[in-house]
C-alpha cells in the first residue's frame, strides 16, 4: 500500500522528480488535469508523503509549489481560491503546519519558509497566549532535521492539536540535505 502511494505521488509531482524537465510546467500540473493545489482536494497531496516514510518529499514539493505559484505579485494567486482554500493553504505552508484530515484536531509538519513567527492562541475560556514557531535557517535551509515542542522531541510528522495548543514554542531545526530517517509513522485515523 505504502508503494502504490509512493508512486501515485510521484506521479502527480513528476515534474519535481526530474529537474530541467520543461516538458510540463508545475503550473500545467498544478491547474491542469493532474492534481491541483488551486482546488481543495489538491491541497492534501503532498502532505501525503509523511505518511509513506518520506516526508522530505513534503517539504520539497510544498516550497516548490509556494515558490512557483505563490509569488509576492498580483497575478501569483494560482486558479480559483474558493473562499480563501487556497491563499489559507499558502499560509499554513508558510508557517510549515497544515491541518491535512479534517475534522481531526492535528497538523502535518512542513519545513517552514519564515526563521520565526509568533502565533496568538485563544483558549477556550477566551485568554489568548503566544506560541512561537522557530525555525533557524529558513528560508534558505529546506529539509527538517528534527522538531521539538517545548524541548520535547516530535518523531513522526504530526503535532496534536491538544499538545500544540498547550505549548509555548515549536523549534524546527532545519538542514540543507534531506533527512531519510522515515521517524516515527504518523497516526491514522478512521473515516
Amino acid at each position: 500500500m505504502k508503494h502504490t502511494l509512493i508512486a501515485l505521488l510521484l506521479s502527480c509531482f513528476v515534474c519535481m522528480a526530474q529537474p530541467g524537465d520543461d516538458s510540463i510546467s508545475l503550473v500545467d500540473l498544478f491547474i491542469g488535469t493532474q492534481t491541483t493545489s488551486q482546488h481543495d482536494h489538491g491541497n492534501t497531496l503532498p502532505g501525503a508523503y509523511n505518511w509513506t516514510g518520506h516526508p522530505w518529499r513534503t517539504q520539497e514539493v510544498v516550497r516548490k509549489t509556494l515558490g512557483d505559484l505563490f509569488q509576492a505579485r498580483p497575478d501569483r494567486l494560482p486558479g480559483n481560491d474558493d473562499l480563501g482554500a487556497t491563499s489559507s493553504w499558502a499560509v499554513f505552508a508558510h508557517l510549515g503546519l497544515y491541518p491535512l484530515i479534517p475534522g481531526v484536531g492535528g497538523l502535518a509538519v512542513n519545513s517552514p519558509v519564515f526563521p520565526e513567527v509568533v502565533l496568538k492562541i485563544r483558549d477556550p475560556k477566551g485568554g489568548e497566549r503566544s506560541l512561537r514557531l522557530v525555525a533557524p535557517g529558513a528560508p534558505d535551509k529546506l529539509y527538517i532535521k528534527r522538531l521539538t515542542l517545548d524541548g520535547k522531541p516530535i518523531r513522526n510528522w504530526w503535532v496534536d492539536w491538544s499538545q500544540l495548543s498547550r505549548g509555548t514554542e515549536l523549534e524546527i531545526e532545519l538542514s540543507v540535505g534531506p533527512n531519510k530517517e522515515p521517524g516515527e509513522q504518523p497516526p491514522s485515523f478512521a473515516p
